[in-house]
């Protein structure tokens, strides 16, 4: 269960994610933007690119988060519009073990800038993705804001 069915059902409070167009009946509020940039291991032929069209990272191998996460969606969906199979190297659970095997040449891979920041990542290149999808809008939602708790409702 998604953290958007969660708050929907009740079972949640609050939740952080990614704007899109869910067909929960819950209400969110701004809470800040962030943007996908794409991170490659220094040696990697996209290394010397300040930045790139994401259908022009396809011809290389990936590591991304798991499937029903986001930032899986997003890119599985904008190689499916290019019409250009996906080459996942591997899928992990989090954005350190991105950081960690594309630091150690495993692939390449999608992330958020500020992720890519919090970890000392050495052996990398950052990045610009071109693409208008890289640029997101991260919500607050809750189901009902009378019916939280008094600790959420702060």
């Amino acid at each position: 269960m998604s953290i958007v069915q969660e708050i929907e059902a009740g079972k949640a409070d609050l939740g952080i994610f990614t704007l899109l167009p869910y067909e929960a009946q819950i209400k969110t509020f701004a809470f800040r933007q962030d943007k996908l940039v794409l991170l490659v291991p220094k040696d990697h032929p996209l290394a010397s690119e300040r930045s790139v069209n994401f259908e022009d990272t396809l011809k290389y191998e990936q590591v991304s988060l798991l499937t029903g996460t986001q930032i899986n969606y997003q890119i599985t969906k904008a190689a499916m519009e290019a019409n250009i199979p996906l080459r996942l190297r591997t899928v992990v659970s989090g954005y350190d073990a991105m950081c960690l095997l594309i630091n150690a040449g495993m692939g390449i891979g999608v992330l958020p800038r500020e992720s890519v920041s919090i970890y000392n990542v050495p052996n990398t290149s950052i990045l610009e993705l071109e693409n208008e999808w890289t640029q997101r809008d991260i919500v607050i939602g809750v189901h009902s804001h009378r019916e939280m708790q008094p600790a959420a409702k702060s």
